[in-house]
């Protein structure tokens, strides 16, 4: 049998022959273009699932680990290693060479005759970047890395009314899809609890100490009383400046070889709660210049300005303590500080810081006797104008004594129900920022201990009254906890960048005979590039927003593959947070820009709350406004240190307030490293080479900060060993006298020898 094109049927293959037949049925000859598709689908199906085009592209997943938690302390002293590294850069930038990025050649060559080489030929070499270029370019270098040192360095604000420096570090993964061409982001959102407005203060004031720890709900179910962490932050300073204060004192040396020691006095007998024999007058002064460092140097009190009691050495066996010292402001809003006395050693002495606490005298007129009104006014006059923590407390009369010594203050205003309320005057000798309104007090005495006494030195004059404690440096306290704030610092990296190396060459050649003439033509284009590409980026916006937010970018373009990046951010919060609320937002970039933020499987944003650890010290800024205190060097605490000329050298410095943006000179000379120790009481100043000559007497050591600077004598001793190579190499080569002619003059030789100068062998 055969078909129609007379090939016998049973030589035909199968398939054509099912083509045939079933040419005559449309179903089929789609099922068979249906197949084909199929078969191309799977044969080209690995190349589409790599399209960068909807639907086919893929998510992934990013995961984002709780943050380390970093100090200041840990801070400062990353910052001076950096700034000593970009220190470097600086130098190294000066002394490079190569400032090309790129070279590109391209060559052309055509060859008419049949027999020419259309090879192209090597281009001339450019064996150096213009000046002009290369100024250029080094200067926008220069100015990066100035700028990172700008940055680097801690600014003005970040420790100002009672902030620290934390910093946060993150560990990102990011685990892309088989197909993920978006990049990542990690957007994160810093809460933290709202504080009370200042017009609070004073209803505040009408609750107890106790009261304020409390905390409570109300009819929704909100926790209230965000007072209730400030008497813990003020009762935890003041026990940081006792504590300051004392291992001061306890650091100083005892023998008495020792220069600027402090030995042991033993106390003599005593009689009558006094010393039998007079304490000599040098050893008050001396304790008195020791106590007055401490409170210079640690808390930065201006010596001028404080009085120290006159039962500094009396009275040993009756009280424990002497009467508070007269401070200066601020520190008398906040505090009280009175020294213990040791029963072994009378010249020594303790600082004993208590919380300040003046009393309110509500009385009423009513309950005065028969005295005479002027004689009344004239008597309650002199009473409110006592304040034991104001300058003028030493000059009390010796025979006035007020029953209780508290600074108490009689209140002079007359109220609607016959009680006597403070007025603006009584309220700035009691050292509050702010005025107590007339129901803020009534609901103090209703929630305090005050008690009922009869007021006056005699019958004639006495009153009855309540005595109302009120913790005034708590509440001055809590008034400037209210004008902190938190801020973003800085987020690293700002860009972090891979280096890729890349080298083209594109190369061709024409045959020319179509065109009717003989030869060819070729030509070549090779281009070799250093690049980089940015593989994360940081970013911040605080537009509109009531609390931080910063984030990264993680990816670079084409298809994304597994990666993990750290991140870091340093923040200036206020000391009294405790704890810190994050909210985490994680998604990918869409074409636009925008964020697309992944749905966690309950629909609730990721939270992390992240605690940080106290730094009371900082507090210490917070009472101090816009005054800023300089370094203070610890002389007595610094130990004697003898270097060597021409060699390396290690300095230790104690001190306080001595790492702001420090600098450390020796007869002049710069240190080349500066490490904060771990407690912040001190600096380490590292000299790569002493260039101070020996024999030129003790080296003055000077501390330079942001704040000020402070220096000290006698401490440093410089030893020449032997080596002396590096003050030779610095000294200016002396000039050479020129050799005299032979047949010189005599005269003329005598004045050219006189007038050469001397030559260093």
């Amino acid at each position: 049998m055969t078909n129609r094109d007379n090939t016998p049927e049973e030589t035909r293959p199968l398939i054509e022959r099912m083509e045939e037949y079933l040419a005559g049925f449309p179903f089929y000859r789609t099922l068979s273009v249906v197949v084909v598709l199929i078969g191309l689908l799977v044969f080209f199906w690995p190349m589409l699932t790599t399209l960068p085009v909807w639907p086919i592209t893929t998510k992934g997943r990013i995961f984002v680990e709780s943050p380390e938690v970093y100090t200041r302390e840990r801070l400062v002293n990353d910052r001076f290693g950096q700034a000593f590294w970009l220190e470097q850069q600086l130098e190294k930038l000066d002394e490079a060479t190569n400032f090309t990025s790129a070279r590109r050649d391209m060559a052309l060559q055509i060859a008419l005759a049949t027999d020419a080489d259309p090879a192209v030929l090597p281009m001339a070499e450019l064996t150096e970047t213009p000046f002009d270029h290369v100024y250029q370019i080094k200067s926008a270098l220069r100015a990066k890395i100035r700028q990172a040192l700008l940055e680097n360095q801690l600014d003005d604000r970040h420790d100002l009314t009672g902030n620290s420096v934390y910093g946060l570090k993150f560990d990102t993964s990011v685990i892309p899809g088989a197909n993920t061409r978006s990049r990542a982001y990690v957007k994160i959102d810093v809460v933290s609890d709202p504080l009370p407005e200042t017009e609070e203060l004073p209803e505040v004031l009408g609750q107890s100490l106790n009261d304020l720890r409390r905390s409570y709900r109300d009819e929704n179910g909100t926790e209230q009383n965000r007072f209730r962490e400030f008497p813990d932050h003020y009762e935890k300073w003041v026990e940081s400046i006792e504590s300051r204060l004392n291992s001061y004192l306890a650091d100083i040396p005892i023998e008495p070889w020792v220069p600027r020691s402090w030995p042991c006095h033993e106390s003599p007998e005593i009689v009558d709660n006094r010393f039998v024999e007079p304490v000599p007058e040098r050893e008050i002064k001396k304790t008195t210049e020791i106590l007055t460092e401490a409170l210079s140097k640690v808390l930065a009190i201006d010596a001028r300005n404080m009085v120290f009691p006159q039962d500094l050495f009396t009275l040993v066996e009756s009280f424990p303590t002497t009467q508070p010292i007269a401070l200066p402001a601020p520190w008398k809003r906040y505090v009280t500080i009175q020294l213990e006395h040791n029963k072994n050693c009378r010249n020594w002495k303790q600082f004993k810081v208590t919380e300040l606490r003046q009393n309110i005298v509500v009385a009423d007129w009513s309950a005065t006797s028969g005295a005479p009104e002027e004689q009344l006014e004239e008597f309650f006059k002199y009473y409110a104008s006592v304040d034991w923590f104001a300058t003028e407390a030493a000059e009390v009369p010796d025979e006035w004594t007020a029953p209780f010594p508290e600074s108490e203050i009689f209140v002079e205003r007359t109220a609607p129900d016959g009680s006597q309320f403070p007025g603006p005057e009584e309220w700035e000798r009691m050292q509050l920022q702010f005025p107590l309104n007339d129901m803020t007090l009534v609901e103090l005495m209703n929630h305090t201990q005050g008690f009922e006494d009869r007021i006056g030195g005699d019958d004639e004059t006495e009153i009855k009254g309540w005595f109302v404690p009120v913790e005034v440096g708590m509440y001055n306290f809590a008034e400037d906890i209210l004008t902190s704030e938190s801020y973003l610092y800085t987020v690293f990296p700002k860009s972090d960048v891979t280096g890729v190396l890349e080298r083209n060459l594109v190369s061709g050649t024409v045959g020319l005979d179509g065109l009717g003439i003989g030869g060819r033509a070729s030509s070549s284009v090779s281009e070799a590039t250093s690049q980089i590409v940015a593989s994360q980026v940081s970013f911040s916006d605080d537009e509109g927003q009531d609390s931080i937010v910063f984030g990264w970018i993680i990816g670079s373009e084409g298809l994304q593959k597994p990666v993990q990046k750290s991140q870091f951010v340093l923040l200036s919060l206020p000391v009294y947070l405790q704890n810190l609320t994050l909210k985490v937002e994680s998604g990918w970039i869409d074409r636009d820009a925008g964020f697309r933020a992944v749905q966690r499987a309950n629909g609730e944003s990721l939270e992390m709350r992240v605690a940080l650890p106290p730094d009371y010290e900082a507090f210490d800024t917070l009472i101090s406004g816009s005054k800023r205190y300089g370094p203070a060097i610890f002389d007595r605490l610094m130990e004697e240190v003898t270097v060597e000329t021409c060699s390396k050298a290690s300095i230790l410095i104690p001190g306080a307030r001595l790492w702001r943006s420090s600098q450390v000179t020796l007869a002049g000379q710069p240190a080349d490293q500066i490490v904060v120790m771990p407690n912040m009481r001190g600096i380490l100043a590292h000299f790569e080479e002493i260039s101070v000559r020996p024999g030129e007497g003790d080296p003055t050591i000077q501390v330079w900060t942001s704040e000020g600077s402070d220096r000290i004598d006698g401490k440093v001793k410089v030893r020449d060993f032997g080596s002396t190579a590096c003050l030779q190499k610095e000294r200016p080569e002396t000039p050479v006298a020129q050799e005299q002619p032979e047949k010189a003059a005599p005269e003329q030789a005598s004045a050219n020898s006189a007038k050469a100068p001397e030559t260093t062998p």
